[in-house]
């Protein structure tokens, strides 16, 4: 099997292609120049690197690989999750996309059974309750799905959650402020989210299950905010405070940051749309994808002790 993952030096990315190697399939990993993927030494992946907003480069790399052999999955994982500007999200997420569709459908880079594979996010459903999604973001990956489901080319849309484990470096910073003792809390108290762990994402996809689909995935659970503090301070061995944070005191944070990221042309995350964000209800089904996936727990603690190997917590 022939697989070419875009975005293969990110946090996801990486899971991909080192699931896509434990599987033996022909792993091609695409980056932008100048990255890398040092975490992987293996003699069986091919490192191609491409600007992805170059369309010419784009359409001269892929036509390459794909006149070696055509793709049994192209994994379209690349994208933009942070910035204080809402353009930028479509430049990347919907106007790459499209590109990258329009290549892959002109260079007949998939085999007479390939798939074109989009990773998503739940944001482009929206919180529990909501018919759309709710920011930039969000709206951004329903474009980019919709120009998947209108590409008449075989295609599977994945929504994951939120991804935690081994190399994220996101929940990092929520593990460190739980450590030195703090539980913060924004949303309302009885706020329901639900998790996936990274590898078992990465599994999932390359599994290749099914054809013209839209899966929103999760580990199959619902958990309250406490639930899913006190996972990870088990790890620990800590029993943080809840530290309540006020409404107004967070979105005036995050006023102050959107200032602050236009002026100094930074992409921190903490925006008012964020916020709103993140305060709703975040659940999923997963029922018909007939998976086994790894507790919360006991991904959490292979995440906590990939931080301490690393000398990061």
């Amino acid at each position: 099997m022939r697989v070419l993952i875009t975005g293969a030096n990110g946090f996801l990315g990486k899971q991909l292609v080192a699931s896509s190697l434990r599987k033996g399939y022909h792993t091609i990993a695409m980056v932008r120049p100048g990255r890398s993927i040092p975490e992987i030494q293996d003699n069986q992946l091919r490192l191609v690197k491409v600007d992805y907003s170059d369309a010419s480069a784009l359409s001269d790399t892929i036509h390459q690989v794909s006149h070696e052999g055509g793709l049994d999955a192209f994994i379209h994982n690349a994208g933009l999750t942070i910035s204080a500007r809402r353009q930028d999200f479509f430049d990347v997420n919907v106007n790459i996309t499209r590109s990258i569709l329009e290549v892959v459908k002109s260079t007949n880079a998939l085999s007479q059974t390939g798939k074109f594979v989009y990773v998503s996010s739940l944001a482009a459903r929206g919180p529990d309750g909501h018919s759309a999604p709710v920011s930039a973001y969000g709206d951004s990956k329903l474009a980019a799905e919709k120009l998947v489901q209108n590409s008449a080319m075989p295609f599977v849309i994945y929504r994951p959650t939120g991804i935690y484990g081994p190399g994220d470096l996101d929940f990092l910073k929520l593990f460190k402020v739980l450590k030195a003792g703090f539980a913060p809390r924004t949303g309302p108290k009885d706020q329901k989210i639900s998790m996936i762990f990274a590898q078992d994402l990465a599994d999932l996809i390359l599994s290749n299950k099914g054809t013209d689909q839209i899966h929103e995935v999760c580990d199959g659970q619902v958990y309250s905010l406490k639930q899913f503090y006190d996972a990870i301070t088990k790890t620990m061995n800590k029993k943080p405070a809840t530290v309540e944070i006020p409404p107004l005191a967070g979105f005036l944070f995050a006023h102050l940051q959107v200032w602050s990221n236009k002026l100094f042309k930074t992409k921190m995350a903490a925006t008012p749309e964020k916020l709103r964000e993140l305060a709703g209800n975040w659940t999923c089904p997963s029922k018909d994808l007939n998976w086994t996936f790894t507790s919360l727990q006991e991904g959490l603690l292979k995440t906590f002790n990939y931080y301490q190997q690393k000398g990061l917590i």
